[in-house]
């Protein structure tokens, strides 16, 4: 085999493990953002729902039981989890909507 050969044969070996290298690291660069990614909006969209259902326990729900429906007939929105999951599911029906 001619040295021009081997040196090539060297290189191109040099380079494969360079390029496994890197496309690991990448993966797991790449992995470890999304997973960071999903659990920041996770927490957004937890945050939204908790203010929204501290919002309805504290303000909405004095003034909905002050409705005369209120004694005759059950009002969900003056339960708290109500307005949370109401307001969380909105977007994504716009959203799906928007994608149509």
């Amino acid at each position: 085999m001619k040295l021009l050969t081997k040196f090539n044969l060297i290189l191109l070996g040099i380079f494969g493990a360079g390029g496994l290298l890197i496309s690991l690291a990448a993966n797991s660069f790449l992995i470890g953002n999304a997973r960071r990614e999903v659990l920041d909006e996770a927490r957004l969209m937890m945050a939204s729902a908790t203010s929204v259902r501290d919002y309805t326990s504290s303000d909405l729900s004095p003034l909905l039981e002050q409705n005369p429906r209120h004694r005759v007939r059950f009002l969900a929105e003056t339960v708290p989890a109500y307005g949370a999951t109401t307001t969380f599911k909105k977007p994504a029906r716009e959203v799906s909507r928007l994608h149509l």
